[in-house]
C-alpha cells in the first residue's frame, strides 16, 4: 500500500512539474522573454515547477529507501544532497538584493526559483539524480512477473 501511495506521489509530482516546465517555457515564447511573462501564468508555472520539485525530490527519496533496490540506493544521495544544499539556500540564505540600503524582504522559495532560473536546473537535475536507483534497479519489473 506504502509503494502505491509513494508512486502515485512521485508520479503526481513529475508530473506538476512537467506542466510548470511547460507553461514557462510556453509563456517565454509568447511574452518574448522569461522576465516579461505576466501575472497568472508565471506564478501558475512556478508554483508547479516548485510544487514538482519538492514532492517529486521528497516521494523519490522515500521510494529509494522503501523500494527493493539494495545498495542502488547509494545513487539518489548525491541528488538528494544537492537537492537539500540548494533548496536550504534558497530559503534561508535567500538571493543577494540592493545591499544595505534596503530592507530585506522574507525569502520566498518561488520568487527565488524565478529570479534564478539556473537554480531551477540544478535542482531538476537533483532530481533526475534521485531517480537514478529506481531506473537501474526497476523494483516495478520484478514485482510484475
Amino acid at each position: 500500500m506504502i509503494h502505491r501511495v509513494v508512486r502515485f506521489g512521485t508520479i503526481a509530482s513529475l508530473v506538476a512539474l512537467g506542466f510548470g516546465l511547460a507553461t514557462m517555457a510556453v509563456a517565454t515564447v509568447v511574452y518574448g522573454d522569461w522576465w516579461l511573462i505576466r501575472r497568472p501564468w508565471g506564478d501558475l508555472g512556478m508554483g508547479l515547477i516548485a510544487i514538482g520539485i519538492g514532492g517529486s525530490l521528497l516521494g523519490l527519496g522515500v521510494a529509494a529507501v522503501i523500494e527493493p533496490v539494495g545498495r542502488w540506493r547509494l545513487l539518489a544521495l548525491p541528488g538528494i544532497l544537492v537537492a537539500v544544499l540548494v533548496w536550504w539556500f534558497l530559503a534561508f540564505v535567500g538571493l543577494p538584493a540592493g545591499g544595505a540600503c534596503c530592507e530585506q524582504p522574507v525569502p520566498n522559495l518561488v520568487t527565488a526559483l524565478y529570479s534564478a532560473p539556473q537554480s531551477i536546473l540544478i535542482l531538476v537535475a537533483a532530481v533526475a539524480v534521485t531517480a537514478l536507483p529506481l531506473v537501474v534497479a526497476r523494483p516495478w519489473a520484478r514485482t510484475a512477473a
